[in-house]
């Protein structure tokens, strides 16, 4: 792609020609303003940078962003192991960015709530100021906890605790019902009150196994039904799809995963054909 005669990349290819990840430049694009970022040229679906700016200004980030080099950089983890740290502490223990310790400490607190260790150990001492909560961990209580991904190739999938193990099995023992059971649809309340943990936790362990239950059953999703659909255009099939599930014989969702609605393919056959039979 040619900007002003001048050689452009897209996404992919800066991500490509900077040697970094395809959400790192989305973290760039949209932070363009404070980065000081390139001018981004909109052609069709895509959104390019011309190389030589994006060149330019990929060395001066690359000095800017110290805080790589300074978590290359030796730290005294020396102190007491009484001496209470908070997420910084912990961060310069692990050899992260406490970014990712304060990530840590949003997973772990529905696991806390249970009295579970989460992705960190409950703190030792919490203190509230105002609207702020500060947390903090006697240095011991770090050293000893074994932190997520340790002793694990790259890639392999994180341990769940012990006893959300047994709720995620439960989820999918369920999801497996629903999905060979007519008329039946699963929800994250729904699975709340099995499970005894909040929807937005349920909705976590449904997220987890939904994966595996589509590909087990073959479940189809939403965007089947407006595929079938005869309008000319997009907007119209899936106006179309949309009335036709509003039908009392339509097929229920065997849940809702990534905002997509899944259905039973045997249901869904069968509720299409009566469709093109003249059933619509």
């Amino acid at each position: 792609m040619l900007i002003n005669g001048q050689s452009a990349l897209n996404r992919k290819e800066l991500a490509e020609r900077a040697g970094v990840s395809y959400p790192t430049v989305g973290y760039w694009f949209a932070n363009a303003d404070r980065l000081g970022f390139p001018a981004q040229h909109r052609r069709g679906r895509s959104t390019y940078v011309v190389e030589e700016e994006f060149m330019q200004w990929l060395e001066e980030w690359r000095q800017r962003d110290d805080w790589r080099r300074k978590r290359e950089e030796p730290k005294d983890l020396s102190g007491s192991p009484n001496e209470l740290i908070g997420p910084q502490g912990v961060a310069d223990i692990f050899g992260v960015h406490v970014a990712t310790i304060n990530g840590y400490v949003r997973k772990s607190i529905p696991a806390w709530e249970r009295g579970e260790k989460g992705l960190l150990p409950p703190p030792d001492e919490v203190e509230v100021t105002g609207k702020v909560i500060h947390r903090r961990w006697r240095r011991k209580t770090i050293t000893d906890f074994k932190r997520p991904g340790v002793g694990r190739k790259k890639g392999t999938p994180q341990p769940f605790p012990s006893e959300a193990k047994k709720k995620l099995e439960i989820t999918k023992a369920i999801l497996r019902v629903a999905a060979q059971d007519p008329g039946r649809s699963e929800t994250p309340e729904g699975l709340a009150t099995v499970l005894q943990v909040s929807a937005r936790v349920a909705a976590t362990y449904l997220h987890e196994v939904a994966p595996d239950v589509i590909k087990e059953y073959q479940l189809r999703p939403f965007s089947d039904i407006v595929a079938a659909m005869t309008g000319s255009t997009e907007e119209t099939r899936l106006w179309q799809a949309k009335q036709a599930m509003r039908r009392d014989d339509a097929p229920q969702p065997v849940f809702k995963y990534n905002r997509v609605r899944y259905y039973r393919p045997d249901e869904l056959e069968t509720f299409l054909a009566h469709l093109e039979t003249g059933g619509n």
